[in-house]
């Protein structure tokens, strides 16, 4: 087992701990578990997992359902708003070309 620090491209600074198998040149699902030509490696990064087991408590709540409830409606009429906006632009662009030929 051994630690790092490993820096994403925005600048995140995360620590990672590596879990490495001691041998597993004769384990018959090798080739299954990994492609790796050494030993079979687990890089966990403890504080994301802690993020992310808190981001889904925090979905599992009340507030969170109402708020996922309404992401999803808001989300899909902006779109719909949207798109029929531009379908609209278009048409009337397209009038205005054939017109002025």
């Amino acid at each position: 087992m051994r630690n790092y620090t490993r820096t994403s491209q925005t600048g995140y600074e995360s620590q990672v701990t590596v879990y490495e198998c001691e041998d597993c040149s004769d384990c018959p699902l090798k080739e299954k578990c990994t492609k790796a030509k050494g030993n079979c490696q687990l890089h966990v990064a403890k504080e994301f997992l802690a993020y992310r087991e808190t981001a889904q408590e925090n979905i599992l709540t009340e507030a969170g359902k109402l708020y996922r409830m309404n992401r999803s409606h808001s989300g899909g009429r902006n779109i719909r708003h949207t798109e029929r906006r531009l379908s609209t632009e278009e048409v009337s662009y397209e009038r205005n070309r054939q017109c002025t030929k």
